[in-house]
């Protein structure tokens, strides 16, 4: 309709109506463009949403397994210390139950890292940009390091570590403890603290097990349960900015 009219104008030479043809041609051309614009504008959003909100779940269990993980493996540093104390104090006649134990496990770094399954999936699809607050992408991006650093120190740690069942049988021995209807297995320890303290092979692994467990605690969990947290407060502030 608006062709025939531009046609018949310009015949005519009525170039006023020429001019308002062509304004309305334009006009329609640039509002659909910005119709299609904003269109566009309201379905990311609405994705960014769905992404936050994918993200916050899987932030969250995330969340409760790094902070279990990071309370039992700070209970273990405290009971390598405490077995140390006790081993280096000649008046305690028997290493507790719990030190023992300890010490039998010293070389176990096993960490449960749950997967941030909807950020895997944004980078997978190449559309990470869709995420727009640098708060939360410089985040997400410091906590991937983490868990990079983390992957790297239990491939890394458990090699290294002295297995102390394995290496000192006679100083530590282990027995297996079935319990409950299926059963499942646990194990109990019994220690020579007299043979640890005139073993030096032996103060030396412990020595050494207890500062790479230390260290593994401070530069590798901590960082990334701190990661982690920061992945959080992002996400909430982000949510918040999009009036979520």
């Amino acid at each position: 309709m608006i062709l025939n009219n531009l046609v018949r104008s310009i015949r005519e030479q009525n170039y006023y109506a020429v001019f308002l043809e062509f304004l309305i041609v334009i006009l329609g051309v640039v509002i659909g463009f910005q119709i299609s614009a904003w269109n566009a504008a309201q379905q990311e959003r609405r994705d960014a949403v769905d992404m936050m909100d994918g993200l916050a779940a899987d932030v969250g269990l995330a969340e409760q397994l790094a902070s279990a993980t990071l309370n039992a493996r700070l209970d273990r540093v405290g009971h390598l210390v405490s077995a140390w104390q006790q081993i280096d104090d000649p008046d305690i006649a028997a290493l507790g139950e719990t030190e023992c134990l300890a010490l039998a496990a010293s070389h176990h770094f096993g960490v449960t890292i749950a997967s941030l399954t909807t950020l895997e999936e944004i980078v997978a699809s190449g559309r990470l940009g869709i995420l727009r607050d640098a708060r939360l992408r410089q985040a997400l991006s410091r906590y991937e390091q983490a868990t990079d650093s983390l992957r790297e120190m239990l491939q890394r740690y458990p090699v290294i570590a002295s297995n102390m069942t394995r290496d000192f049988p006679g100083l530590i021995r282990i027995t297996p403890i079935l319990y409950g209807e299926e059963p499942r297995v646990g194990y109990a320890g019994a220690c020579d603290i007299d043979g640890m303290r005139d073993d030096p092979a032996f103060i030396n692994a412990l020595t050494e097990n207890m500062d790479l467990y230390d260290y593994f605690v401070a530069a590798g969990l901590r960082p990334w349960t701190e990661a982690l947290s920061e992945v959080r407060a992002s996400l909430e502030a982000a949510q918040a900015d999009v009036g979520h």
